[in-house]
């Protein structure tokens, strides 16, 4: 719960970008009368792997993929 107050709940002081809705849904797994929800998180994990995927991961991706470029165009040159 310490992450969902840190990161999640509406007035943390460290907001992950989820919206809002988002947010309440996860509040209402959490609060339910029959005890919290196994998956009251998978959503918001989702959204967050979604928000690293595109925004680091990604450019990783295009960052390796250049080196590994560049590094077999100077084997190429070297060798021939």
């Amino acid at each position: 719960m310490a992450i969902f107050t840190k990161y999640l709940s509406l007035d943390c002081p460290c907001p992950v970008a989820v919206s809002d809705d988002l947010r309440v849904a996860t509040v209402r797994l959490i609060c339910r009368d029959d005890g919290v929800s196994a998956d009251c998180f998978t959503a918001c994990q989702q959204a967050v792997l979604r928000i690293l995927d595109n925004e680091y991961v990604a450019d990783c991706r295009c960052a390796f993929s250049l080196v590994c470029e560049l590094l077999c165009t100077n084997k190429s040159a070297m060798l021939g």
